[in-house]
This record gives structure tokens, C-alpha cells and sequence, in this order.
């Protein structure tokens, strides 16, 4: 669908709307109610939804409670979506005094025939820097593999 937005760079465009981000917010207490809700705030015009979807984590981030994940829900589910949010993460998600991650991050990429594969990106990450000893491995290695196509 064409629309005209206001885009980011303070300029009227028109950018085709590709998602309109939604937090779904349960919790497994029985007295407590799901909330689904929009995100009108993030404009996600970019072509790919892999790379949309890290905006509502960062823009998000800071209203997470202690103890809280999330997950990000990519459809179709291409693998891009695992190297775009290991940079990201390891770039803006915030961390422990020990350099953990706060919150952890799940992605689950939808394919198709009903396949779902789930990654815990925070999880490969940490991973990752401690076999390394490299904080920034993440970011290194989604950076070489965008570039070569791995």
C-alpha cells in the first residue's frame, strides 16, 4: 500500500508500509491480562522486515522490567534476520555489570508449512564472546557475513 509519512530524514516520501509492529506483553500470573498493542510510533518503511524489526527492540528496550524477554517474529523467515539482530544486540541491547545481556532475545523466523526456527540470539552472543573473549564478536561476525554472503 502507498502512503505518503513523514520520513525520518524530515522530508515528505512516499515509502511503501511493509509491518505495523505490535507488542504482545503476558504474564504467567493468573491475575494479570495479556495486552496486545499497536506501535504507531515506529514508522517501519525499511524493505527488509528483518531490519525492521530490531527498531521496536531499541526503541523498547527501556520499558522492559528486570527478569522480562522478548521475542521478535519474522516472517518470511529469512536468515538475515539472525545476523541483523546479532549486531544490533550486541551493539544497543543493554547489560549486566558481568556483560551479560539484561534481557534475552529470541527470534523466531516463520517459514514456509507452518516451520518455525527459534534462535536466542542473546544466548549465541554470549556465547560467542566468551569463547572469544571478544565483546564486539557479535557485531564482527554479522558484519562479515552480510558482506560475504555467508
Amino acid at each position: 500500500m502507498e502512503k505518503e509519512t513523514d520520513c525520518p530524514l524530515g522530508v515528505q516520501c512516499h515509502c511503501q508500509k511493509y509491518t505495523t509492529p505490535i507488542r504482545y506483553t503476558f504474564d504467567h500470573s493468573p491475575l494479570s491480562r495479556n495486552k496486545i498493542e499497536k506501535l504507531p510510533c515506529i514508522k517501519q518503511c525499511k524493505g527488509e522486515a528483518e531490519m525492521a524489526q530490531v527498531d521496536w527492540l531499541v526503541e523498547y528496550v527501556s520499558d522492559m522490567e528486570e527478569g522480562t524477554a522478548c521475542v521478535s517474529i519474522v516472517t518470511p523467515g529469512d536468515i538475515d534476520a539472525v545476523t541483523i539482530h546479532k549486531f544490533a544486540i550486541c551493539h544497543l541491547w543493554p547489560r549486566n555489570d558481568n556483560s551479560s545481556f539484561k534481557h534475552s532475545v529470541y527470534i523466531i523466523l516463520q517459514k514456509p508449512g507452518s516451520t518455525m526456527d527459534t534462535y536466542n540470539i542473546t544466548a549465541i552472543s554470549e556465547l560467542l564472546e566468551k569463547r572469544w573473549n571478544d565483546k564486539y564478536i557479535g557485531i564482527k561476525i554479522a558484519t562479515n557475513c552480510e558482506s560475504s554472503y555467508c
